[in-house]
């Protein structure tokens, strides 16, 4: 397993003598991330329609891409997981002595240093790091991480990606991995900024975009598929003859449409 380093703090608690507490991490906008893929603000016409056709075109040129990101998020989510349990199994580690009462008399949050790179190499030198945040007694962020790349190498097919960048990885929905990205991504084409949110399950991979200063969620299925959220809720879409039904009700604004057509 890749080891991690970690540095457990204390936010209410003393041990053994009067000393001063460092301030725990500023929590991610969880709300402000989840409502982005939940209940996007962006409704689906004729216009807005015709205005996601490039950004979907896009959208899945960076498949691939995003993939790879996917794919290197998961191996951290679950090394960190795997370091997480084997540090708190036993008593005699740092984070399972303080854990325990801390999880009663106050709370503590954890700072994990993660190398990267390919499986099985160490060598932050080459491949950078990942610094992320956890708290370990607040159910709704015991599931995330979140924190900073700094000139992570991620090893892909068409060449090296490095990331220097905030991220946020929430677990907390089963099976699935919600990522927001806010930084530079270096790759053999050159350097450019990059803000991206998606979230890859079993069998989908999703991206919060916009069109007309609207936001959607345009997903892509294992099987070809593509489907668009808007504000009313779920459109099954197929682009090839530029239409869209609409599936299931369950946004923030009543639907206006069963269908839509662009040129």
């Amino acid at each position: 397993m890749r080891p991690i380093a970690f540095v457990t703090l204390l936010l209410s608690l003393t041990v053994g003598c009067d000393r001063e507490v460092p301030e725990p991490p500023e929590s991610p906008d969880l709300l402000s991330l989840r409502a982005a893929f939940n209940t996007p603000d962006g409704r689906l016409d004729e216009d807005t329609g015709l205005a996601l056709v490039e950004s979907i075109a896009n959208l899945e040129t960076e498949a691939v891409f995003v993939d790879l990101l996917g794919a290197f998020f998961t191996q951290v989510v679950e090394t960190l997981q795997t370091a997480e349990d084997d540090q708190t199994e036993s008593t005699q580690s740092g984070l399972g002595v303080l854990r325990s009462p801390l999880s009663i008399e106050g709370g503590a949050w954890a700072r994990l240093r993660y190398i990267c790179g390919p499986p099985g190499v160490v060598d932050e030198a080459r491949y950078g790091r990942a610094v992320l945040n956890m708290i370990l007694d607040d159910p709704e962020l015991l599931s995330v991480y979140w924190g900073d790349l700094t000139n992570c190498v991620i090893e892909g097919d068409d060449g090296p990606v490095t990331l220097n960048s905030a991220v946020i990885l929430d677990v907390s929905n089963a099976g699935t991995l919600m990522v927001s990205m806010d930084g530079v991504v270096r790759r053999q084409d050159g350097e450019v900024a990059s803000a991206l949110k998606f979230s890859l399950g079993s069998d989908r991979l999703s991206f919060v975009t916009s069109a007309l200063g609207q936001s959607f969620v345009v997903s892509f299925g294992d099987d070809g598929s593509v489907a668009i959220r808007d504000c009313a809720g779920d459109w099954s879409c197929d682009l090839e003859t530029r239409s869209c039904q609409f599936a299931s009700a369950g946004g923030t604004c009543d639907p206006i449409f069963q269908e839509v057509n662009w040129p």
